[in-house]
């Protein structure tokens, strides 16, 4: 293993590692059972107070990537917006019950997919989808497009299943011998397990890069000098668990000790020591 490779390896396995959420739950024969969000509401609610803030954060879902001061939407239970009313804030309700909005979301889902000939892409899937993708296009394209494994998530642990394998498409043009070791860029999707269109996006700007070169000159010129790392779902666990469980959960899905005994769920990216990879040959 190479310096440069190793260097983003142990990158990777930081990120994937190790947050505090509630775990779910399985019915006797092992099936997942699905958080109900029926009691909550989908607002936008404009925060200016830096207390009020980490109260959300702690009572409510926040939904965007970093919560701040002013503006965002959050999912909360319907029988706490009347005591932040009563504080003054500004709350417009996008979805009364936040559960009909997944279920919507699954019926779209369905319906699309019940459809003949849709595109990969008209829809969001499953990890395996995604890996049958891939392996069809690197299959295609031996000359320019390996997979490698580059570890394996916790698995769900607390539903009792096993970690699945986080893998990356290395895409680049041919080597010529004589040419010095090429750079490596490294692009990596689904850290937060909610963000559908992160592996989504991630795959597609993959099979551009394998199924464009040669014919688009400014993809086939970054091959020839670079070569690049697609890791389209970094956080396979925390995914598959959106779709089957909580479809607002952000983490991954390990078992916490510790401070944080009892709970479930670390931020992918926010556990990376400083100086990691110091002297890694």
């Amino acid at each position: 293993m190479t310096k440069r490779w190793m260097t983003g390896a142990l990158a990777l396995m930081c990120a994937c590692g190790l947050g505090v959420q509630v775990a779910g739950a399985q019915d006797e024969d092992g099936v997942v059972q699905p958080v109900d969000y029926s009691d909550h509401a989908i607002v936008n609610i404009d925060v200016d107070d830096v207390e009020l803030l980490r109260e959300l954060e702690r009572d409510a879902i926040t939904l965007t990537c970093r919560p701040t001061l002013g503006e965002q939407p959050i999912v909360i239970k319907r029988a706490l917006l009347d005591a932040l009313r009563e504080k003054g804030l500004a709350i417009e309700v996008i979805e009364q019950d936040a559960q009909a909005w997944v279920e919507r979301q699954k019926q779209e889902d369905l319906t699309i997919r019940a459809q003949r000939g849709v595109g990969f892409y008209n829809v969001y899937r499953s990890y395996q989808e995604i890996s049958d993708r891939l392996d069809g296009l690197v299959a295609a394209n031996p000359a320019i497009a390996e997979r490698v494994s580059v570890g394996t998530s916790l698995g769900d642990q607390p539903l009792g299943l096993p970690g699945l394998e986080i893998y990356a498409i290395k895409v680049s043009g041919p080597s010529i011998p004589g040419d010095p070791e090429k750079p490596i860029v490294v692009i990596n999707g689904c850290q937060h397990a909610r963000e559908w269109i992160s592996p989504t996006a991630t795959t597609f700007v993959c099979e551009e890069f394998i199924t464009q070169y040669g014919i688009d000159p400014r993809i086939t010129a970054i091959l020839d000098q670079v070569e690049v790392h697609f890791i389209p779902i970094v956080n396979p666990s925390g995914y598959e668990y959106t779709r089957s469980g909580d479809r607002f959960w952000r983490k991954n899905r390990r078992s916490n000790t510790g401070a944080n005994a009892g709970t479930t769920g670390e931020y992918p990216n926010r556990n990376s020591p400083t100086s990691w990879g110091d002297g890694v040959d």
